[in-house]
């Protein structure tokens, strides 16, 4: 994108400020790509379950979470075009939508989009729900600009389409920012998913380092810090071949150049070397007593 498209606004204008111009290029296509945001959305009606989910994971996804909580009429699978517009306002690329209805209730609607356009999604019916407050508050967790660690336990994350894709969609969610290198301090809390029968049960941990006398390894430990959320997997809507491919491509720019005559295992990295055709009548052998004349 050149600098003059950057200077033009949704309506074709140009930007009337520096900071107009600044937010353009901030949203603009780069080779290394912004921290996902998500935004938490609220339904025509929505139960008190379904709104303190949505707060305990906005919690979890900070500072990449947007809150909305003004109702929206439009529900994902009905009518996808008032999550496209939030999308694009908002510039986020993973949504989550609580709502509450006689036939559906306590639903949680967690999808991501591609070029403001809605990907894939899928749909949550929330069966246990026990909040962050109702567990004690003797740790911080998580702490700010760490990552989770995840652990999805189960079978049915092996076999099941809609097993793997929430665990696709959980880790795009949660993962934070991509980083070559990372300080173990940083691994403060773990996010376990367990799939048995039919039901995907979300647990939240934190982990404690405890010091063990006479030893310099630290005795490590997980709490329950909340939420604790019993799921039902219902409607999905996946994404093309096509179009996931088209969504994961990986830019020319970081594309790992290929190395003539090598290959590469996951244990070593090996090569051919190619030498001239050696003459064996100018091989030096071992002289014996019994071939001389």
């Amino acid at each position: 994108m050149s600098r003059a498209q950057l200077k033009l606004g949704k309506d074709g204008k140009r930007a009337k400020s520096k900071r107009v111009q600044r937010a353009l290029e901030n949203r603009a296509p780069k080779v290394n790509e912004n921290t996902k945001s998500a935004m938490f959305l609220k339904g025509p009606k929505s139960s008190e379950i379904t709104t303190g989910v949505l707060r305990d994971l906005a919690v979890l996804k900070k500072p990449n979470a947007v809150m909305l909580m003004k109702k929206n009429q439009k529900r994902p699978f009905e009518d996808e075009s008032e999550i496209n517009f939030l999308s694009n306002k908002n510039d986020c690329s993973l949504f989550m939508f609580g709502s509450h209805s006689k036939k559906r209730p306590h639903n949680l609607v967690m999808g991501r989009s591609f070029e403001h356009q809605v990907l894939d999604m899928m749909e949550l019916s929330i069966t246990r729900y026990v909040p962050i407050s109702q567990f004690p508050a003797n740790t911080t967790c998580p702490m700010l600009g760490s990552k989770p660690c995840f652990i999805f336990k189960g079978v049915d994350f092996d076999y099941k389409e809609d097993c793997r894709k929430f665990a696709n969609i959980t880790l795009d969610f949660f993962r934070g920012c991509v980083v070559e290198q990372i300080n173990l301090e940083g691994l403060d809390h773990v996010i376990v998913c367990t799939a048995i029968e039919g039901t995907i049960y979300w647990r939240h941990y934190a982990v404690l380092l405890k010091r063990v006398q006479g030893s310099k390894m630290p005795l490590v430990r997980l709490e329950e810090v909340g939420p604790s959320i019993d799921f039902k997997i219902g409607r999905t809507k996946f994404a093309a071949k096509d179009l996931m491919k088209l969504a994961c491509r990986i830019p020319g720019e970081k594309r790992p150049k290929k190395e003539k005559n090598t290959t590469t295992t996951p244990f070593a990295k090996m090569g051919t070397v190619h030498k001239g055709r050696q003459d064996l009548g100018e091989l030096q052998t071992r002289k014996m007593k019994g071939l001389k004349r």
